[in-house]
């Protein structure tokens, strides 16, 4: 058999730190991507032939203990020779490679692998020779067919299985009356003694779909808010037309419309920090634009609904709910009435001066060393005036409150950026029912998850956030607003972009 020509490149993604980690960056590491061990014995086109990919990755700060763990979300883009399109490959459920101490975990629709600790432990997991089974031939590559590669890959945090309570019993704005969520039968009347148990809140509309996702069920959360690091890459893998669709700039021509090359944000200069840019002129009409990023770490504002749905259709994620919020801030705990993600009702109230800005290593030097640390309106609008790194506020000394961490681990819950989640207050949010992104956008680079809030057709551009709302707060927003339980912005349907608004995904447990 003829030897394949795979022309391959390699995907290093810098992230930020777990809070119990030290000052330094994740550092999650891909590299030495290469193809090896390709089976033909099926014949020619049979869908029973795979190629492995193998690679190393490393972590800083990866961690296991009693309660959960992180892990990587990996997965494989692939493009044809002279081809336009990235294409995202389809793995198998065995036969996968996981050296010693890890674990593999790739789910049914093989859009993925999540990457793990065996074992309890904590600092930097570095593994080699990670090999992941691609049936290329279901993604319609032949056996010699030429192809570019790309490994890509993200931190998640796993969010077990178990009850939890929605509602602080706090005098949030629009807050679920205190239910305890202990079924995954989201239609499940709330019933009982004061707090009442069920599959949904109290006094709100049951989903008619048994399995929406209310929480209960184990589930993978973004451990950061997209980073403009993780949106460059994305648009880096995009056609031209639908890069003028990911972006808040028209770029359609060979100049940018306006010399407005900060294309998130719609400036020459990088407004609130974000730092996406590209040429502002010399791009030809049709070709890929090249774009670049000065602040890669740095949590990606300024991104409209339809373009994180776009993103997480594309890595094989999906919205989280707003129930699965509140269980990703509170863990199975009881509530503290109008708490903040780190558990408490201290909140830092000072302005934050950054040391290293927009470096890998920046951080707030005037971080509170007792109370929860977060950015909004009081500690970051006057001299920061912009988003922060994801994950600044952990350090080898702090703890889970001034580190401003959720119960498992996940950062940014509170303050910074909104979370767009999904809603149960309408009729469309409760229509979805927790589809996966496939990894694979239109024509256009619009997401394909025909019950995700906002979906209209396969041709047309999610053009408003109905059914999908904002939780945890903003850079832009008073410290109410950050609490776990306050809603006041869950049926805002406002589709346009703005300096505090950016979204992280989640994955249904495999």
């Amino acid at each position: 058999m003829k030897n394949l020509l795979h022309i391959l490149k390699i995907v290093v993604i810098i992230l930020c730190l777990f809070w119990l980690g030290n000052a330094k960056a994740n550092n999650l590491s891909i590299s030495n991507v290469q193809l090896t061990g390709q089976n033909t014995s099926g014949g020619s086109g049979s869908t029973g032939n795979y190629i492995m990919v193998q690679f190393d990755i490393s972590w800083e700060n990866s961690f296991r203990d009693a309660i959960n763990w992180d892990a990587a979300w990996v997965f494989i883009k692939f493009k044809t020779s002279g081809g336009t399109t990235w294409k995202h490959a389809t793995l198998t459920t065995t036969g996968n490679t996981a050296p010693t101490g890890s674990t593999i975990s790739v789910p049914s629709d093989g859009k993925g692998a999540f990457i793990y600790r065996t074992d309890t432990g904590s600092g930097t997991l570095s593994l080699t020779s990670v090999k992941l089974k691609w049936y290329y031939v279901i993604d319609s590559i032949g056996d010699n067919e030429a192809y570019n590669i790309k490994v890509m890959g993200c931190e998640m945090v796993y969010v077990p299985t178990a009850s939890f309570y929605a509602g602080s019993g706090g005098s949030g704005s629009s807050e679920f009356t205190k239910t305890y969520i202990n079924t995954s039968d989201a239609t499940t009347t709330p019933s009982g003694s004061s707090p009442k148990c069920g599959g949904y809140p109290t006094s709100q509309t049951a989903p008619s779909n048994a399995s929406w996702p209310n929480g209960y069920t184990a589930f993978y959360c973004m451990k950061y808010e997209i980073s403009q690091g993780q949106y460059t890459d994305f648009l880096n893998c995009l056609t031209r037309t639908q890069q003028n669709h990911m972006v808040n700039s028209t770029i359609s021509s060979s100049s940018v419309s306006g010399g407005k090359n900060y294309v998130m944000c719609l400036q020459n200069w990088a407004l609130n920090r974000n730092y996406i840019m590209c040429p502002a002129s010399g791009s030809g009409t049709s070709d890929a634009i090249t774009f670049s990023c000065a602040g890669a770490n740095i949590s990606c504002n300024y991104m409209t609904y339809g373009q994180v749905a776009s993103y997480l259709d594309w890595s094989g994620l999906r919205p989280m709910t707003e129930l699965e919020f509140e269980k990703a801030c509170r863990g199975d705990q009881t509530p503290v009435s109008n708490e903040y993600a780190w558990g408490t009702t201290s909140i830092y109230s000072s302005s934050y001066s950054l040391s290293h800005a927009a470096d890998s290593n920046e951080v707030a030097s005037s971080a509170s060393t007792t109370t929860g640390n977060a950015v909004y309106f009081a500690t970051g609008a006057s001299y920061i005036d912009g988003v922060v790194r994801t994950g600044m506020f952990a350090t080898s000394s702090s703890s889970r409150v001034t580190s401003g961490a959720s119960y498992y681990g996940i950062m940014e819950m509170s303050g910074n950026a909104w979370e767009r989640v999904v809603n149960i207050s309408t009729s469309t949010g409760r229509g979805f029912t927790g589809t996966h992104g496939d990894g694979n956008l239109t024509t256009g680079g619009y997401a394909t998850n025909s019950d995700w809030p906002g979906y209209s057709s396969a041709s047309a551009y999610i053009s408003n956030g109905t059914g999908c709302g904002y939780r945890g707060g903003s850079i832009a927003y008073g410290s109410t607003k950050l609490r776990v339980s306050d809603r006041e912005w869950i049926g805002y349907t406002d589709y346009s972009y703005n300096w505090g608004r950016s979204g992280r995904g989640v994955r249904t447990a495999p």
